[in-house]
């Protein structure tokens, strides 16, 4: 008996501290209060949260849905204490749908008191998957990081169209193409499109997370600054 419950025990340690169940309204976490942690997860829809007080005032007009928390199946902590499987608040002018055409695995900002989990407005990044097995944070101008710390431009390093599983490449018919041309610096033109020429492995993006300060870690960099 006593096994088991060593067992149970330090199953709850290795996967983190557990934070509370959904939220029923839109967390309030102090940033003096909050702790960063990136991760690596699978995201998908969860519920509505009830509107912002000012939102229902009947002489103010917002233009968001309402808040709301997702699920965030956690598969790599980059820095921060944070469990596997959360609830997290954020919000979106586009509400929860694309939720629920998100595929793949995204890296996360997410802010958390030990209790509730927040994801700063659109602090999410698609992840890409080399032929290694390995994660890439692909870096675009018109998708600058910027919920990540200037420091992560340590990480930064060229990429290879042929290093992916699938084409990486802008097609001529994508709205970010003409944007891609503009910026010759940072993308290749191949008669398939224009492929990203700089890319930031997720094994590379933990190792400078992990040099940082907490205070370093709530910074943020401003586009075209990585």
């Amino acid at each position: 008996m006593k096994a088991g419950l060593w067992r149970l025990s330090l199953a709850v340690a290795l996967a983190g501290p557990v934070l509370g169940a959904p939220p029923k309204t839109y967390p309030d976490i102090p940033e003096g209060r909050a702790e960063v942690a990136f991760v690596v997860a699978r995201v998908s829809p969860g519920a509505y949260l009830p509107k912002f007080p000012e939102c229902e005032m009947p002489e103010r007009l917002c233009m968001d849905p309402a808040p709301f928390w997702f699920k965030a199946k956690v598969s790599q902590v980059l820095s921060g204490d944070v469990g596997r499987s959360l609830e997290v608040a954020t919000t979106s002018h586009y509400g929860m749908n694309p939720l629920e055409r998100m595929k793949g695995s995204y890296l996360l900002r997410l802010h958390t008191d030990g209790q509730h989990a927040v994801m700063p407005r659109y602090s999410m990044a698609s992840l890409t998957r080399a032929s290694s097995g390995e994660l890439y944070l692909l870096l675009e101008p018109s998708r600058s990081p910027f919920f990540l710390p200037c420091a992560i431009a340590e990480a930064k390093e060229p990429i290879d169209e042929r290093m992916f599983e699938e084409s990486i490449a802008i097609a001529p018919d994508d709205y970010r193409y003409k944007q891609a041309v503009e910026a010759k610096d940072e993308y290749v033109l191949t008669p398939e499109g224009a492929v990203p020429r700089f890319g930031i492995p997720v094994r590379r993006l933990q190792v400078v997370l992990s040099r940082l300060s907490p205070e370093q870690r709530m910074e943020k960099c401003p586009p075209g600054d990585v």
